[in-house]
């Protein structure tokens, strides 16, 4: 019965003096002091494995807290450091880049020239007038054909002459006919090349003309001090035929409707247009 635990000390009695702590304790160590060695060292080591499993679980909480607020902290500034590499990724600039489209001049004039008669071969690629001058001193006409197909009669002066006319069929014309005693010139200008008339200001000329005025125009004043036909025809840009706004003998002076942007004026003496 020697080797059997020996049961453990009684509780305090009130002979310990109120608390009992000290005797108590006193008592205690004297009675472990009697137990056997193996019974005192397994007392021990018992304690001792309450004592470490203690302090190791109360230690435990506080650091595995810091590593999960420190993982956490790490998590969020790693998001936040995705989503503003993101917002960085996809910001871009817009330039706008303002293009100015510049328009190509107009062709250059076709200019033929001769003396007397003849019937020269002519190809008029673009809306064209026809400057045309003589020098002689008798019949001078040019007409223009197409094949053997009579087109329009673009000059029937005597003497002397310097005019422009409109080409009404410029795109089927293949040649000319001319009858003159003197030297002459005809330069086929493009239409686009002509200025465009200041209405408002007034303009004035004197024998044969093309004149281009503002798309905007309704009503023009004409005038003529000739004694011969004073007509003026309204034309489109392209040469399509808009309307006869004039024809009359000698002298002219009234308010007109304004038929297309292209005006050619058949005259014999002086003319004005300008606004009523």
């Amino acid at each position: 019965m020697t080797d059997q635990m020996p049961p453990p000390p009684p509780p305090p009695t009130p002979a310990d003096g109120g608390g009992g702590q000290p005797g108590f304790m006193k008592r205690s160590w004297t009675r472990f002091r009697g137990w056997p060695t193996w019974a005192q060292i397994t007392t021990v080591v018992v304690l001792l494995i309450v004592i470490v499993a203690a302090g190791s679980g109360g230690g435990d909480d506080e650091p595995v807290a810091s590593s999960d607020k420190a993982a956490t902290s790490t998590i969020d500034e790693q998001e936040e450091a995705t989503t503003t590499t993101e917002k960085v990724a996809t910001t871009s600039t817009t330039t706008s880049t303002t293009t100015t489209t510049t328009a190509p001049p107009p062709p250059d004039p076709i200019v033929i020239s001769g003396a007397g008669d003849d019937v020269p071969s002519v190809s008029i690629p673009f809306p064209a007038v026809a400057h045309i001058t003589h020098s002689g001193g008798s019949n001078f006409s040019v007409i223009t054909y197409n094949g053997p197909t009579y087109g329009d009669l673009l000059v029937n002066e005597t003497g002397k002459y310097d005019g422009t006319a409109i080409i009404a069929d410029w795109d089927s014309i293949d040649s000319l006919e001319i009858t003159a005693d003197g030297p002459w010139t005809i330069e086929f200008i493009p239409i686009e090349a002509l200025p465009v008339a200041d209405l408002a200001a007034g303009i004035s000329g004197s024998g044969d003309a093309v004149i281009v005025v503002p798309g905007d125009s309704d009503r023009v004043r004409a005038t003529h001090d000739g004694s011969s036909n004073f007509a003026i025809i309204g034309y489109t840009s392209s040469v399509n035929y808009e309307g006869l706004m004039v024809n009359e003998t000698g002298a002219y002076d009234g308010v007109i409707r304004v038929e297309g942007t292209v005006l050619a004026i058949t005259a014999d003496g002086n003319w004005t247009l300008g606004t009523p």
